[in-house]
């Protein structure tokens, strides 16, 4: 393509599980809790990172041992952020559908919430370009909302997406948002977005990982964990102030 040029690329994608692997399959896509990320849609371009990596099977193959990192001067490499190298910053736009029991969210802001049939429909859209690095989650969630302002009077809605009966942390969440947020705002730059939200997936995973104004967060890590104030670190509090940050 030209600079500046465009073109629509369709696609369809579809997983099926036939049967019981000997290790686990993909458990992204769940009946309550789906998690997924860009990872699951096609990339443009080479793609280096799906090489053979292990020195040993590529000797097998006749290949020379793989480059670890790009040299210092590799103004080639320069062109990829970390996170991919298929597009550097994008205009970040969605509609997901999904049961009609459930929310599904994504980064950026609810532009429209609708109802057909038996599916329910949310339309995101981010203001400012982010990384193609975005997540994709639905599930049978309830909401608790606060808000946190900025020294400067700025305020960003903050929200935790959570199963009903996995309350009794939200409170340290809400605090580690608040904390990191204010940390942050006053030690390296301003918030850049108006909100924050942790949305809790299933315990087939035990980590967080932050995307843009979006923390999916596992039931596993933060959720059902049970910390004693008189003698633990409260763990929760900082995984959720490390991924605001």
């Amino acid at each position: 393509l030209e600079p500046a040029q465009t073109i629509t690329l369709d696609f369809e994608i579809s997983y099926q599980y036939k049967g019981f692997g000997n290790s686990p399959s993909n458990n992204f896509l769940t009946y309550n809790g789906t998690f997924l990320n860009n990872q699951v849609f096609p990339s443009i371009g080479y793609q280096s990172l799906g090489e053979l990596d292990a020195d040993g099977v590529r000797k097998e193959y006749g290949l020379q041992p793989r480059q670890r990192f790009p040299l210092i001067d590799d103004k080639k490499a320069l062109e990829n952020n970390a996170l991919s190298s298929d597009a550097d910053w994008i205009n970040f736009e969605v509609t997901l559908g999904t049961a009609a029991d459930q929310i599904a969210v994504a980064p950026g802001y609810l532009q429209k919430e609708w109802k057909k049939g038996n599916r329910r429909y949310f339309h995101y859209k981010m203001d400012k370009p982010i990384l193609n690095f975005y997540s994709i989650l639905s599930a049978r969630y309830a909401v608790k909302k606060d808000v946190w302002t900025s020294k400067e009077g700025k305020k960003v809605n903050l929200e935790i997406y959570y199963h009903p009966t996995h309350s009794y942390n939200l409170e340290r969440m809400m605090e580690g948002m608040k904390k990191s947020l204010s940390y942050c705002s006053a030690n390296f730059s301003p918030y850049q977005y108006r909100q924050m939200r942790i949305l809790e997936f299933p315990r087939y995973a035990g980590f967080a990982q932050s995307f843009a104004n979006t923390v999916p967060y596992s039931e596993s890590l933060g959720f059902l964990a049970d910390v004693d104030d008189k003698k633990d670190v409260d763990f929760v509090l900082y995984v959720t102030a490390h991924e605001v940050g």
